[in-house]
């Protein structure tokens, strides 16, 4: 089954019996025990409900519990206005989509593997969604959800995990993905994160001739699972990564 996260993930879930209730949260396992809604295994919350700093592991931990349980979607976006934005190219009422496509298995090797990523993803994730970006977690990444994330017609920002070697990066599935993958892709996909083994060396070797000059890539020679890769490239101060930057030429942040 195709399952696609969207942001956070849970361990048991009551429905809200009043879903506008402002609630105060100080972990995020008390985020995820208290859905605004429920529909199915999609659940929906918005970027207020996130806490600024969780426990060590618990993001980690919570993840590889929802895969285990098969949990499909969570959707988180900005319910609140009034929130410092980061960049000043942002407008409350933009609307971008930031897109993490996990494809490693979520056997015990390799979410320890990802562990660093994980880690470094939740505070992207809850800060892009303040931003009134909708952030979503695919936990179950395939090659066809890396090609509908490339056609997607809204401006987006996509990461892929995976393992990787100098030839190519692959799926879930541990099926390779194909080096034209990025041939057709929407000039709305404007950056793209790849965070797999020798990456450089495999978008080198196989993508580069297929990847858009409207879009902005990153990746990582050799091993990529210590977690200062991903970290370091989104939360450094030293050369701050902006989640608007390349942001589509012919799309004005006020048109969203």
């Amino acid at each position: 089954m195709k399952a696609v996260i969207f942001l956070v993930l849970l361990l048991s879930i009551s429905c809200s019996s009043n879903p506008t209730k402002k609630v105060s949260f100080t972990s995020l396992e008390q985020v995820l025990r208290s859905p605004s809604s429920v529909e199915g295994k999609n659940i929906k919350l918005d970027s207020e409900s996130l806490p600024e700093k969780i426990e060590k592991d618990s993001f980690y931990e919570l993840i590889k519990m929802a895969q285990v349980k098969n949990y499909e979607k969570i959707v988180i976006e900005n319910k609140k206005s009034d929130y410092i934005k980061v960049s000043t190219q942002a407008s409350d009422n933009t609307v971008a989509d930031f897109i993490v496509l996990i494809g490693t298995n979520f056997s015990e090797k390799d979410e320890l593997i990802r562990k660093g990523d994980y880690d470094d993803l939740y505070q992207t994730i809850r800060r892009v969604s303040w931003l009134n970006f909708r952030a979503t977690i695919n936990l179950v990444a395939s090659v066809d959800d890396l090609s509908a994330a490339l056609k997607n017609t809204r401006p987006t920002i996509i990461v892929w995990t995976s393992h990787g070697d100098e030839q190519g990066f692959y799926d879930f599935n541990q099926v390779r993905v194909q080096n034209t993958i990025f041939k057709n892709a929407s000039p709305t996909v404007y950056q793209f994160i790849l965070t797999s083994c020798n990456g450089s060396q495999a978008i080198q070797n196989s993508y580069k001739p297929y990847i858009p000059k409207t879009m902005m890539y990153w990746s990582w020679n050799s091993l990529v699972y210590h977690p200062s890769y991903l970290g370091n490239l989104l939360n450094s101060t030293a050369n701050p990564w902006s989640p608007f930057e390349n942001f589509p030429e012919k799309i004005s942040l006020n048109d969203f």
